[in-house]
């Protein structure tokens, strides 16, 4: 199981703590392994811009039960899209610069996007008068952070993570106490705290605990599907790879990987494994297995095509019921050439260079099905400045266009514009708003700009 660890890093320059969430190396003094860490421990995302998310970040990790990582509010959708956390703590901040969200509207967003994902509004001013404003766009609870009250905050993140781990339904937002004084003593006489009782309903059937029970493995399942994923951006001999994943559930069936050849070479795939779910999300770990070996015997393979040949011989030795198909590409920069080769991966990868955009060829059969595929082998000389764009086929499902051929049209001219990065292609398609995804859908970039 993928463990999950604290490392708190300084950023002096915007008076931010980040804590990552993936283990380092020995040689990080200031690593804080939770005790529970793993699929029994929580993982809560803080989303600040205020040197108070130290405080509260270390105050979560010293209770040795919780994996903390801290955002600030421009990177917060995308945090909570890849972390997939079970709790959101949320500080108040309703008048940003211009540039950047408040709270509130940072609030309606993630509840439009993930909504059973709970938010817990963080006050750090006691005279903060828009708690209402946020309860009533969604807020599950909100609590007075002030004067560091460390009782009073693990108190409130308990009560809301048992709360969604029973997915029991709240009547009404907790009113908590505004004062420290008020929670230490509450807490020491061991009574009922005044304002934390939430009314549950009396009935809790089997079936919607079973339901939490999957939910919670396939966000685990989640985590360490995005810890297989490789770096990005990632840059090798100056190419930048870049990709993005959006699951149609909580894990995916899609997966993108690339490494430098021992020759210097470039190779990368993006795979579609067919279905949605954890079975096929199963499949990507056996992908990522073979990803590792194929680095060490890729001097035996005399084109991409006997690259995939390798696969599929793999993938029949283990009998699955899935498919897969793969875009597979190898970039030599010192002559400036690409050879690929398709396992029917569609749509085709996109080369976007000066000239305009065009599909690469398409055509092979998939990974896993036939003992004896075909395949082809295409060589492209390649421009100085370029982009490859790869995507699976689950883009098509957010499209509007009503036919096939105009939604590739449409593929074709987003991608067909000037110093297109990932981030802009995401937004222009409408995955990042995209509040239905009935396939999972996968974005891959590979770029030069000598």
């Amino acid at each position: 199981m993928h463990q999950y660890t604290q490392v708190i890093h300084q950023r002096a320059e915007r008076d931010v703590t980040t804590v990552s969430e993936r283990g380092s190396s020995a040689g990080e003094s200031d690593v804080k392994r939770p005790g529970l860490v793993g699929v029994q421990s929580s993982f809560i995302l803080i989303i600040s811009t205020s040197s108070e998310a130290t405080s509260i970040g270390q105050g979560l990790t010293d209770s040795g039960a919780y994996a903390i990582k801290i955002t600030d509010y421009e990177s917060a959708l995308e945090a909570v899209r890849t972390c997939r956390p079970d709790l959101v703590l949320l500080e108040s901040a309703l008048n940003p610069d211009r540039h950047h969200l408040s709270s509130l509207q940072l609030l309606t967003r993630i509840g439009e996007k993930f909504p059973s994902i709970p938010v817990l509004l963080i006050a750090t001013k006691a005279d903060d008068s828009s708690v209402l404003a946020h309860i009533e766009a969604g807020a599950a609870d909100y609590l007075y952070y002030v004067d560091a009250e460390q009782v009073l905050l693990n108190f409130v993140v308990r009560e809301n993570l048992a709360r969604r781990q029973t997915h029991t339904s709240v009547d009404a937002p907790a009113v908590h106490p505004q004062s420290a004084t008020d929670a230490r003593a509450a807490d020491a006489r061991g009574t009922e705290t005044r304002g934390y009782a939430a009314s549950y309903d009396s009935l809790s059937h089997d079936s919607e605990s079973m339901l939490r029970l999957l939910e919670r493995d396939q966000q685990s399942g989640f985590r360490v599907q995005q810890a297989m994923m490789p770096e990005s951006p990632g840059h090798i001999q100056g190419l930048t790879f870049s990709h993005q994943l959006y699951p149609s559930m909580i894990v995916s069936g899609d997966f993108i990987d690339y490494c430098e050849l021992p020759d210097g070479r470039a190779a990368f795939y993006i795979a579609d494994v067919s279905g949605h779910g954890a079975s096929s999300a199963f499949i990507t770990v056996l992908l990522k297995s073979l990803s590792r070996r194929l680095r060490d015997e890729f001097g035996k393979f005399g084109s991409t095509a006997e690259v995939l040949y390798w696969f599929n011989a793999e993938l029949m030795q283990w009998d699955l019921e899935q498919h897969i198909t793969m875009f597979f590409g190898v970039i030599d920069q010192e002559n400036n050439s690409l050879e690929y080769s398709n396992a029917a991966q569609y749509p085709g990868a996109i080369l976007y260079q000066e000239s305009g955009a065009c599909f690469l060829a398409t055509g092979g059969q998939p990974l896993g099905l036939y003992d004896r595929p075909q395949f082809d082998v295409h060589h492209l000389e390649l421009p100085s400045v370029y982009s490859i764009i790869m995507f699976s086929d689950g883009v098509f499902e957010i499209m509007s266009q009503p036919t096939l051929k105009a939604k590739e049209e449409h593929l074709l001219s987003v991608v067909d514009q000037p110093r297109q990065d990932i981030d802009t292609l995401v937004e222009q398609l409408g995955m990042s708003n995209a509040r239905n995804i009935p396939d999972d859908i996968a974005i891959f970039t590979v770029a030069n700009a000598k």
